[in-house]
């Protein structure tokens, strides 16, 4: 017995085209900028302050404390927080976009 082998009708496909790909924005180096220039500015002079008045026996203050504080916010807002930033804005979207 001979049984025809049954075949389907032949559908067109339509072309596919791979998808464009996405223009990634440049290196911002302004916010490394102002990461250091904050870092370095307000960051290091409080920290050269508080080791200069600790370092030569000046009386210390009510306010020492708070100024300790305010460097270590200077320091980690300034470099920490832009560098973030700047991270996120740059690095984050090639891994969102790049192809497996």
């Amino acid at each position: 017995m001979n049984t025809p082998a049954i075949t389907a009708p032949a559908v067109e496909l339509p072309q596919t085209t791979a998808p464009a790909k996405a223009q990634q924005a440049g290196f911002a180096i302004g916010f490394i900028w102002a990461a250091l220039s904050i870092a370095l500015t307000m960051g290091f002079a409080i920290a050269a302050h508080l080791a200069f008045v600790i370092g030569f026996d000046f009386p210390l203050g009510q306010g020492f404390a708070s100024f300790i504080q305010v460097h270590g916010h200077a320091q980690l807002m300034g470099w920490t927080g832009l560098f973030i930033i700047r991270d996120r804005g740059g690095f984050s979207p090639k891994l969102w976009t790049s192809e497996s």
